[in-house]
Formats: C-alpha cells, sequence, structure tokens
C-alpha cells in the first residue's frame, strides 16, 4: 500500500523587506519584512535563519550582506513573524533589499520545505540627498522714507529627495552699489535669518526680517535670502541656495506739507501781516496748501466769516472778513490748520490784524465775573471787554479797601490769586482800560467780586492693635483718618504704621496699610485702614503710631494732627527663629528676582535682593548688625558693604547694585535676633546665599603678522630686509584669525614670485606659512590682507614689510698667467 506524503513546512516572505524611514545619504537605515509559513507542518524548536542583502546600485556584483543573521526557531501553519534587519549606511542611487528565510536563497537552510524556491522576496527603494533653495522673495518697500520700518520675507524650501535632520542656518546676503552704478561693497553676508531646526524633503519654512532704515545717503541697496550660508547640509545642488536678486532699495526724503496764510487791508496788497485798520473796516484773507487736506479757519476773538472748514487749492483763494464794531480786542488773529497728507499731523499759519481804537472811547465793561477757589489760591474769570489795552485787578478783604493786585494783557479772561490764607474771603474788582481812561460803571453795578479761601486738613484719629497680646500672637494694626476741612481731597495720600520698643527706644518696624493709598476723601469722611503684613509678637513693651500723608502730597491747614499713637505690652514665650532670601538678577534683566545659580556675561553687573522675617535690633551696644553679608568665592566690595547697614529693622526687600564680575561669584547673607530681648546672648541666625556664574571673556581682536629675510638665510625673520640686487627674498605669516578663510597679496600689484594675490591660510599650515619672491632690482614693499567676513573690506587685518635692494658689486676683470 502506497503511503500519502507527509506534510512539510513552506517558508515565503508575505511582506518584502522595506526601509524603516526614508533613507537619506549618510543616514542609518533598518528593513522590515515578515516571514510566513504556508505549508501544512508546524516548525517547532527548530532554529532557522533569515538573512538580508544589499543590492548596490542593484548590481549582482556589488552585494552586501547585513549581518547579523535574524534566527526563528518556531512559526505555526499560517502564522507570521515581522523581521528587521542589522543596520545599513545608507549611500546615494537605487538599491535593492533581499531577504531570504532559512538561509542562502537556493540553497536549502535547516528547514524541510515543501517549496525551497519561494523562500526570498525584494524591495527596490532610491536613496537622495537634500537640496535647500531660497524663493519668493520680497521686500515691503523700495523706497523707504528716513526710520521707516522695511521687511524683507521668503520662502526656504527642501526640494531634495531627502530630508534634513538637524539644525542649518540661513540669512540675507547685500550689496550696495552708488549713484552711477559702481558696486561700493560686494555680495556679503549682512543678516540672519535664524536657525530652521530639520526640513523634510518638499518642506517649506517662511523666513522674514524688519529693520529700521537710516537717513538719506544716495546709494543702492540690493538683498537677498540664501539657504544654508554655512554649509551644514549635504545638499543635491550646492549653486542654488540664494533666491533672486531683490532692488534696488533707496531711502528717499519725506516729503514736506505746508500751509500758507497771507492778509491785506482793503488796497489788496497781501503780505504776512500783521496790517492796521481802523475800527469796523473790513480786512481780507487768502491762503494756499501743499500736501494738505481738510483745512478749519479759527479767528480769536472769534469771527463768523472766518470759521469752520476752507477750501485748500493749488492757485490763492481770496475771503473778505468783515472786523465788527462789537469787536471785544484790540488784536485780532485769523489762523488755519490742516492736516497732512503725508503723516497725518497737524499744519498750522496764522496772520494778525490789529484795529485802532476811536478816539475818546474807553473799554465796555465785562459782561460776566466769577471766582472758585482751593485752599490756598483763588482763580477768577470773566467775559472780554472791548477796546481796552488790558485789565487791572485789585484785591479786598473787606470790599471797602482795595489796592492794584495785577495788571493783565488786553486777551485775558482769566487769572488766580495764589498764597492765600485758608479761610479768608477776599473780594476782587476787574475793570478794563485804555489810553483813555478805565471802564465806566453805571450806578448801582456791583463792583467786585468774593471768594471764601477753602479749608484742607487730614487728622489721625485712632490707633489700636488686634490678635493677642502673648508672645507668637499674630498682631495686625489699625488706624482711622477723618477729613476735617471744609473741600473734599480728589488726590491720593499714603499712610502707614511704625512700631518702636518703648523699652530700648529703637523702631521695631515700619508697615505698609493694605489696599495702598487712599485716593480721594470728601469733606468730614473718616476711612480706617490695617498694616500689611501682620506682625508676629515678641514680649516687650511697645508703642503704635498711625501717619498720615506721610509723603506730604496734601497741602492741609494744620500738618501737626496727622499721627497718633497707642501702646501696648506682649507678655512670655521667646522670639521666633529669623529667616533671609537672598535673589539675584543681571542688571539687563527686566524680570523677576532668581534663587539662582545664574548666568550673567564676562564683565556684567548683577543686581541683588534679599527681605527677612523676624529680624531685631540687638541691644548689645551697637556692635553687632542685623544682617551682615560676605562673598564666599569671587570678590564684590559693593555686597560686603551691606554688612554695615546695622540700621536695618524691617523685613525689605531692599536691593543691592554690585560691581564687574570676571569670575564666579557667590554672594551670602546672615540675618539675626535674640530669642530672648533681655538676653543679648541668646543671638540666633538664618543665612541664605545666591551663586552668580560668570561667562569667559571676549574673544581677542584679528591680526596679521608678515615677516621677511634673504632667501637662504638662516637667521630669524624679521619685520623688513636689505638684500643685493637680483637676490629673492623669504616671506612668512602668522594669522590671528579664525574668521578668516583666505588672504591676498596686495602689494606689488602685479605680484612677486610666489607671493601673489591667493594666499593659503589652512589650519594645517600654520602659524609660519612661507612664500618666495621674486629676485629684486629695486626697493619693494610686500603687503597681506586676510579677509574677515566681519569686517568691510578697509577692516580687514593687515601688515607690510619693506625690502631695501643695494645695487651688487661688479666681479673683478680676469687675470692671465705668461708662460
Amino acid at each position: 500500500m502506497e503511503c500519502p506524503p507527509q506534510p512539510k513546512p513552506d517558508l515565503i516572505i508575505s511582506t518584502p523587506p522595506a526601509p524603516d524611514s526614508t533613507p537619506a545619504v549618510g543616514s542609518t537605515v533598518t528593513f522590515t519584512g515578515t516571514v510566513k509559513n504556508t505549508g501544512g507542518k508546524k516548525i517547532t524548536n527548530e532554529t532557522f535563519y533569515n538573512r538580508f542583502y544589499i543590492y548596490v546600485n542593484e548590481s549582482s556584483s556589488n552585494v552586501l550582506t547585513l549581518s547579523p543573521d535574524r534566527s526563528m526557531s518556531s512559526l505555526d501553519i499560517n502564522e507570521e513573524k515581522s523581521v528587521t534587519s542589522a543596520s545599513w549606511t545608507a549611500t546615494a542611487g537605487t538599491h535593492r533589499v533581499l531577504l531570504c528565510a532559512d538561509g542562502v536563497p537556493q540553497n536549502g537552510g535547516n528547514i524541510d520545505e515543501l517549496d525551497e524556491s519561494n523562500n526570498c522576496a525584494s524591495y527596490v527603494f532610491t536613496t537622495g540627498k537634500a537640496d535647500i533653495t531660497a524663493t519668493n522673495a520680497s521686500i515691503s518697500t523700495l523706497s523707504p522714507t528716513p526710520s521707516q520700518t522695511v521687511t524683507i520675507d521668503g520662502v526656504i524650501k527642501n526640494e531634495g529627495a531627502a530630508s534634513v535632520p538637524s539644525m542649518f542656518y540661513n540669512n540675507i546676503q547685500l550689496q550696495i552699489r552708488n549713484s552711477q552704478g559702481t558696486i561700493v561693497s560686494n555680495w556679503a553676508d549682512w543678516n540672519s535669518l535664524g536657525g530652521i531646526n530639520g526640513l523634510s524633503a518638499g518642506a517649506q519654512r517662511n523666513v522674514e526680517l524688519s529693520w529700521q532704515v537710516g537717513g538719506v545717503d544716495g546709494l543702492n541697496y540690493y538683498f537677498r535670502i540664501c539657504g544654508d550660508n554655512a554649509n551644514d547640509v549635504d545638499e543635491e545642488n550646492e549653486n542654488n541656495n540664494c533666491s533672486s536678486i531683490i532692488g534696488p532699495m533707496k531711502v528717499v526724503a519725506q516729503p514736506v506739507a505746508s500751509v500758507d496764510i497771507e492778509i491785506s487791508d482793503s488796497s489788496m496788497v497781501f503780505s504776512e501781516g500783521p496790517v492796521t485798520v481802523a475800527y469796523g473796516e473790513d480786512v481780507y484773507v487768502r491762503y494756499t496748501g501743499t500736501n494738505v487736506s481738510n483745512c478749519t479757519a479759527v479767528a480769536t476773538p472769534s469771527v463768523s466769516s472766518w470759521s469752520g472748514s476752507v477750501a485748500v487749492g493749488s492757485s490763492w483763494n481770496n475771503k473778505q472778513v468783515l472786523f465788527p464794531p462789537s469787536a471785544s480786542n484790540k488784536l485780532h488773529r485769523f489762523n488755519i490748520s490742516c492736516v497732512s497728507d503725508i503723516n497725518g499731523s497737524t499744519v498750522t499759519d496764522s496772520s494778525a490784524v490789529e484795529a485802532r481804537v476811536k478816539p475818546g472811547n474807553t473799554p465796555l465793561l465785562a459782561s460776566s465775573r466769577s471766582c472758585s477757589s482751593t485752599p490756598t489760591t483763588v482763580s477768577l474769570t470773566w467775559s472780554s471787554s472791548v477796546l481796552q489795552d488790558g485789565y487791572r485787578i485789585s484785591r479786598s478783604t473787606d470790599n471797602v479797601n482795595f489796592s492794584l493786585l495785577t495788571t493783565q494783557p488786553s486777551g485775558a479772561t482769566s487769572f488766580s490769586d495764589n498764597g492765600l490764607t485758608s479761610s479768608q474771603t477776599y473780594y476782587y474788582r476787574i475793570v478794563g482800560y485804555n489810553s483813555y481812561g478805565e471802564t465806566a460803571l453805571p450806578p448801582g453795578t456791583a463792583t467786585a467780586v468774593g471768594c471764601q479761601v477753602e479749608t484742607t486738613d487730614l487728622r489721625a484719629v485712632s490707633a489700636s492693635h488686634s490678635g493677642g497680646t502673648s508672645s507668637g500672637s499674630s498682631i495686625t494694626f489699625s488706624g482711622t483718618v477723618r477729613n476735617t476741612g471744609t473741600t473734599d481731597i480728589n488726590s491720593s495720600f499714603t499712610s502707614s504704621f511704625t512700631l518702636v520698643d518703648t523699652d530700648s527706644g529703637n523702631t521695631v518696624r515700619t508697615f505698609n496699610t493694605s489696599g495702598g493709598s487712599i485716593q480721594s476723601i470728601s469733606s468730614g469722611q473718616s476711612i480706617s485702614k490695617n498694616s500689611t503684613p501682620s506682625w508676629t509678637a515678641v514680649p516687650g513693651n511697645y508703642r503704635i503710631t498711625f501717619n498720615v500723608d506721610t509723603s506730604n502730597d496734601i497741602t492741609e491747614a494744620d500738618e501737626s494732627n496727622n499721627s497718633v499713637s497707642e501702646t501696648f505690652s506682649v507678655s512670655g514665650g521667646s522670639s521666633p527663629a529669623p529667616s533671609v532670601d537672598l535673589k539675584a538678577k543681571d542688571t539687563e534683566d527686566s524680570g523677576a528676582y532668581k534663587q539662582g545659580p545664574i548666568s550673567v556675561d564676562y564683565n556684567d553687573r548683577v543686581r541683588l535682593e534679599w527681605s527677612t522675617e523676624n529680624i531685631t535690633l540687638e541691644n548689645t551696644g551697637g556692635n553687632q548688625n542685623t544682617c551682615s553679608a560676605s562673598v564666599s568665592q569671587g570678590s564684590d566690595s559693593s555686597w560686603t558693604g551691606v554688612s554695615s547697614k546695622s540700621s536695618i529693622s524691617s523685613d525689605g526687600p531692599y536691593e543691592v547694585v554690585g560691581n564687574n564680575l570676571t569670575t564666579t561669584t557667590v554672594y551670602e547673607i546672615t540675618c539675626y535676633n535674640l530669642s530672648d530681648p533681655s538676653d543679648p546672648n541668646s543671638r540666633q541666625s538664618a543665612s541664605d546665599s545666591v551663586t552668580v556664574n560668570v561667562g569667559p571673556p571676549p574673544p581677542p581682536e584679528p591680526s596679521v603678522d608678515l615677516r621677511v629675510r634673504p632667501a637662504g638665510d638662516s637667521g630669524v625673520y624679521s619685520n623688513s630686509a636689505s638684500v643685493e640686487a637680483g637676490r629673492e627674498v623669504e616671506l612668512v605669516w602668522e594669522l590671528q584669525d579664525s574668521n578668516a578663510p583666505s588672504c591676498e597679496a596686495i602689494s606689488p600689484e602685479d605680484g612677486s614670485g610666489e607671493f601673489k594675490e591667493e594666499l593659503p591660510t589652512n589650519s594645517d599650515a600654520m602659524p609660519n606659512q612661507k612664500a618666495t619672491s621674486a629676485k629684486l632690482n629695486e626697493n619693494t614693499t610686500f603687503t597681506i590682507r586676510c579677509n574677515d567676513s566681519r569686517y568691510l573690506e578697509s577692516q580687514d587685518p593687515q601688515d607690510s614689510v619693506t625690502v631695501e635692494v643695494s645695487e651688487s658689486e661688479p666681479l673683478p676683470p680676469p687675470t692671465f698667467e705668461e708662460f
């Protein structure tokens, strides 16, 4: 009887081995595929190996095996397992990766399979490079005015096949030409656009730079945006990194807005004025403007025919203005104000016309007079009179006996009388005058206006404490202020509490009030304030004083009633331990103080802040400080001087600005109190410190040193040399500048021997790079200049040496010997 065939496993690659990430030249890549058992038998405890091959550029003659092979020991029927290769460093090109289950293809393996020919599968992929380009470059304006902000923007794009995994930097390059088109400064890096940290293939980023232009200089500026300016990216094409050129940009002068007004009498001969006309005669005004609109005419005093909006054209406009008989002033001024079309500002011009007073006419009476007062001042106002040269103001305290106080000009309508006595009533007469006399007062007319001066007075009414009177209690102080004056106070003033130890006479602490300043207080109103923060009680006898208007912001009738006090005692217990908190920041830092450590630049300064709790002056004869400062590393005399501030008696915070630092400095502070105020030996303390790390000093300035000696001479090189005609010299130079990629010989202009235009400056050739001149027949100066990208050409480091050439002595004539 014939037995049926036994089932066998059959291994295939169900998923071809694809790269685990987008391959880029130089990147590390792994490949993952799937092995499947499509046979009729399960593989159990039988180890077999799976191998990956790379056919570089799909060539069968350049095959790499990715070792080691990946093993499996079991695989059920129809079961799949993924397998990942060892890593491979990608190269450019199109490659094929092959995965074979159970060993070498076509050669069998450890597993007896149904089909040994289907164990492999492959995947073709391409590895490329990134390609950084700059496109869409644009500028906000090519004709800015001085100080205008200009913006350049564009797009940095990766047009290559591979991603850029790391940071690369971009900038704007600048070329400058004069008005004739001659290049003044050729293309060079001008301003940074910052870095881009990675860019996928096909991705792009917008970049932008804004700056404020200078004044008009007649130069033409050209710009271009360049990606990867430091060549940080290995690219498919290194010649397409810059955008198209933007320009030329030229700074132009700001246009000017102006308005002009002229005036005339009936002769129609216009001028800037003033003109003089008879009382009641007409005047004529004309005006024009440049780069203006929305003009408004105003006359002072007002004239109905010269008011409101007026049109401004390119030609003169005539306007008749009637000077009315009821005019209230001898001097009239006509103004025109227009809005600039350039920047929206207001442009004004004016002319004036003067009216003569008819003989024999005295000024008319002002139609209204009034007054108002403050605690020390009376303010007078009145309506304008007619025909006056000015006003005389007299004052009285009894409305009977008046004395002249002041003389005011004809256009005045107000006056303030200062330095008066609070609560006193004053009377004032206001009359116009001219060369013909003062204002005639009709019978029964009130001749004076009276005002009583107001009073302002703040009084501290009460001071108290709450929260207990035993040691360790949290005590809050309260105080009340009342406005006992006759007028409201509508400006802010501050108040505070002062705590004094009545046994020693020392001030324990000064407290602010919660809620800050009092903004206003009406006449007769009382306002209460509490202290902040609360005070932790220490045994002893004390006086708390509530102080009002501590900065003397309010002028008062009585300044002696601005404080009130209460005494109290605290019993038992001991003083709580002190505490201190020290912080620092750079003096240029506008942010918050930090606990540290902080870092500052070389030779910078720091600002130190410290605050304390529960510190008290020690009653030990004044030879100990409340807080003492020290520097445990480095040196800063401005900080150690804090230790002399034995008068510190409140919790702060306090501030000190340190000296310039050149090395890491550790600032320390220790504060003290007495656990038992009656025992000078019960001293307890608290300390804090902050560390300031200082950066390195700036690098030295760049320089190049050129020296010379006669060729073949074994002596030292020096700054000059002397040789005979026809001899060569050797030149060496040393460059101290990491930013200078190349040097050039700039004299002699035609070069001389090996000392020619382009000279090597690579670091391997440093420090003594060497060149030899041609044979010299006259005095020669050799000059070298090294190009530093941070400077203009005129600022690049350079050096020169001079060789003096003397005539060689002629050879003696030959001699002959007779035989």
